[in-house]
């Protein structure tokens, strides 16, 4: 039993001894071969493997794949396609087709990515019109995304639509891939985004809104009087939907306008 236990004491001296020559050898080379050489190896295999990938027929641009399709004009595709198709799909700029794409006012937004070995892959998100906007009161109509991106032009409306209304703004006319940021507008779009989802929707079409260079918005209901909502008209539809009855009264014509923006309703008579 002991000459078995000395047998497996030597093995494992032996096999210490070995590892801990191996590790002086590894530490020893490392001393004396130069960092500086160990580098250019390094440098050099980088730039070998680069070339080879770079000359790659395997890696070339074959297809430009568009979602959704009919988010980009024929016409477009074919540019890209044009400028892309057998380059390098590894030198393409992804940022800058992205960028390219982005300057469309109908595109709101470009993801582009490498699909290897030879797909570009564009994901497109399309601007949604809203509504029509007007800047004075025989100007042309706007047609306006959520976002305020301008994206027709038009002398006049369709009907249906919600126009609004803008005048005591700085801006003359709308121009296709102007962006309108205004805090009137934006307090709007709020304001439409909760109205949508409100019962009171379904009954009584918003016609016409009007915001100011304050941020003040005003609305009007169907044929109904003008309703001033403040700069916060958001929290005022529950308000909205207390005074139908007073829209739907006979007396409504005589009314100029409606004020919520107080605790009391403020009714004006003409």
């Amino acid at each position: 039993m002991a000459r078995k236990t000395r047998g497996r004491f030597r093995r494992k001296w032996g096999f210490r001894k070995v590892f801990e020559s191996a590790k002086k050898g590894v530490i020893f080379c490392l001393k004396a071969v130069p960092i500086a050489v160990v580098l250019g190896l390094g440098f050099g295999a980088f730039f070998t493997v680069k070339a080879a990938l770079l000359q790659d027929a395997q890696l070339l641009v074959r297809q430009i794949s568009v979602s959704p399709a009919e988010q980009l004009r024929d016409e477009k595709i074919k540019s890209l396609e044009g400028r892309y198709l057998n380059h390098n799909i590894l030198t393409v700029d992804i940022e800058e087709i992205a960028d390219q794409l982005e300057k469309d006012p109908e595109i709101q937004r470009a993801v582009v990515t490498r699909e290897l070995p030879s797909t570009l892959k564009i994901e497109l998100k399309k601007r949604i019109p809203i509504a029509y906007i007007r800047f004075s009161v025989k100007g042309e109509y706007g047609l306006i995304s959520e976002d305020g991106m301008i994206l027709d032009v038009s002398p006049k409306m369709s009907g249906g639509a919600v126009l609004i209304e803008a005048y005591q703004t700085k801006i003359v006319r709308p121009q296709i891939g102007m962006r309108f940021k205004n805090e009137g507008f934006q307090a709007a779009m709020a304001f439409l985004r909760k109205f949508i989802e409100q019962r009171v929707s379904h009954e009584y079409a918003i016609t016409m809104i009007s915001c100011d260079q304050a941020g003040n918005v005003t609305v009007m209901l169907g044929d109904g009087p003008p309703v001033r909502m403040g700069r916060d008209p958001a929290s005022r539809i529950d308000r909205l939907e207390k005074i139908i009855p007073l829209l739907e009264s006979s007396g409504q014509s005589k009314i100029e306008y409606i004020d919520l923006q107080f605790d009391d309703v403020i009714v004006k008579k003409r």
